[in-house]
């Protein structure tokens, strides 16, 4: 009986159970389905939802008819106001702003792509862009949040797809926060772009929020207002190829004042570079997986289950 039982076991897993774990979207015409939303990545702490573009989706009408906050939103940050507006789940969320990635070629910047995909790999909480802009230029991008620090990261891998070179821009915009109850202010040093920022909320906290290289080499700052860009600028050949990757990187004092029930992981090591962080955020997000997993005789039911173990481990906050 043992072994009937392990055999159907292992030919459910053949027959396509690793897919139930990938969520795939392609365009259509270059537009978005009609049943399209874009990828939601958390790490119990930050919230983010990426689009195709392979930034924060902050124009998608879709998440705001599901009441869902399209920015970028920190869990525990919260403001005081007037109590009216407390839900029954407390004050609301303080926003953190929104990056969207930074492409310019020949010196125009290609907000759009002509045709793309993007997977949701909910193994891996990590999502991947395949794009082509009408230059001729493809993007493969990956984004993730850490789930053992509180970093977002950016991979970004060029192709010149063309028959001229092509002069490149690429890195990531970041439009700070705008709300009478945070101030602040970019700076630029130690190869980042970093917004400094006191924050009035339900108590008064200090921030910053980093851009910065993750491979620690050199890169271009610039600032307008509440907006900070970090990028490189570089010659592609045609048929050359060239990857850049980002961490967006938060900080604050609010553990001083507001203690955790359960503590965000210490990592165990500094940060280093984006494929060490993206092997330990893979391992914790595995780890999980094999502890929780579950196979249902039934595909539909599987998919149903995999979403459900996803956003359960998204959404459980160090308060909750």
């Amino acid at each position: 009986m043992k072994y009937a039982i392990l055999g159907f076991l292992l030919a459910f897993a053949a027959s396509g159970y690793a897919d139930a774990t990938l969520r795939k979207v392609v365009s259509v015409d270059g537009k978005e389905p009609a049943d399209y939303v874009p990828a939601m990545l958390s790490n119990g702490r930050l919230n983010i939802f990426v689009d195709y573009r392979l930034g924060i989706a902050e124009d998608s009408e879709k998440l705001k008819a599901k009441r869902l906050q399209p920015g970028i939103y920190w869990e525990g940050r919260r403001l005081v106001d007037n109590p009216g507006r407390a839900s029954r789940f407390g004050w609301e969320l303080m926003p953190q702003g929104a990056f969207r990635t930074l492409l310019s070629v020949d010196g125009v910047e290609q907000r759009t792509p002509r045709t793309w995909e993007q997977t949701l790999d909910l193994r891996r909480a990590l999502t991947t862009v395949q794009a082509e802009y009408a230059s001729g230029i493809k993007l493969s991008g990956e984004a993730f949040v850490a789930k053992t620090r509180n970093v977002i990261a950016l991979k970004q891998c060029l192709e010149n797809a063309s028959v001229e070179p092509r002069e490149i821009r690429l890195g990531a915009v970041y439009h700070a926060p705008g709300h009478e109850r945070i101030v602040g202010g970019w700076r630029f040093a130690d190869g980042a772009a970093t917004w400094e920022a006191t924050c009035y909320g339900r108590f008064v906290t200090h921030e910053t929020i980093s851009i910065r290289p993750a491979d620690g080499l050199p890169c271009q700052s610039e600032t307008n207002g509440l907006v900070g860009a970090a990028s490189r600028t570089f010659v592609l050949k045609p048929g050359e190829s060239r990857t850049v990757t980002w961490f967006i990187v938060y900080e604050d004092d609010l553990d001083e004042h507001l203690p955790a029930v359960t503590p965000a992981p210490v990592p165990a090591a500094p940060l280093a570079d984006y494929g060490a962080l993206r092997a330990e955020h893979v391992a914790d997000w595995e780890s999980y997986g094999r502890e929780s997993a579950i196979l249902v005789p039934d595909a539909r039911i599987q998919e149903l289950f995999e979403m459900a173990r996803y956003h359960l481990r998204c959404v459980a906050t160090e308060w909750s």
